[in-house]
C-alpha cells in the first residue's frame, strides 16, 4: 500500500509538472527567443508522458497486487467462516446463490480497495 501511496504521488507529481513547462516557455524562453532552453523544455514535455506512463505501469502491477492479496485473504476467510457453520444452513441456503453472493461481495471488495482508494488519494494530491 505504501508503495502504491508513493507511485500515486509521483504520477502526479509529474502529471502537474506540464502546466508549469508551458507557463515557463511562453513567460520566460519564447520571449527571451533561447533556442537551448526551447529544445530542453520540449524534450522535458516529450519525457513526462513517457515518466508518467512507467510510473503507471508500476503502479497497476502494486495496484493488482494488493487487490489479488485482498481475494485471496477474504475467500480464505470466507472458507474457513464457511467451515464453521452447521449443516442446517447449508440445507436452507442454495450453493449458486451462495457461491454468486460470495465472488460478488469478495470482488467488490477488491474493487474498493484497488480503484476508488487510488481515485480518492490521487483526486486529493490533485487539489492539494
Amino acid at each position: 500500500m505504501l508503495g502504491m501511496l508513493f507511485a500515486i504521488l509521483a504520477s502526479t507529481g509529474i502529471g502537474l509538472l506540464s502546466p508549469i513547462l508551458f507557463r515557463n516557455m511562453i513567460d520566460q524562453i519564447i520571449p527571451a527567443k533561447d533556442l537551448h532552453g526551447l529544445m530542453l523544455y520540449a524534450g522535458l514535455l516529450f519525457a513526462i508522458p513517457l515518466a508518467k506512463a512507467a510510473i503507471s505501469i508500476g503502479q497497476r502491477k502494486l495496484n493488482a497486487t494488493v487487490g489479488e492479496g485482498v481475494i485471496y485473504k477474504l475467500r480464505v476467510a470466507i472458507y474457513q467462516k464457511l467451515q464453521m457453520l452447521g449443516i442446517r444452513f447449508f440445507t436452507h441456503t442454495h450453493s449458486g446463490e451462495l457461491m454468486s453472493r460470495l465472488n460478488n461481495d469478495v470482488l467488490g471488495a477488491q474493487n474498493a480497495i484497488s480503484n476508488t482508494i487510488v481515485s480518492i488519494v490521487t483526486n486529493s494530491i490533485q487539489v492539494l
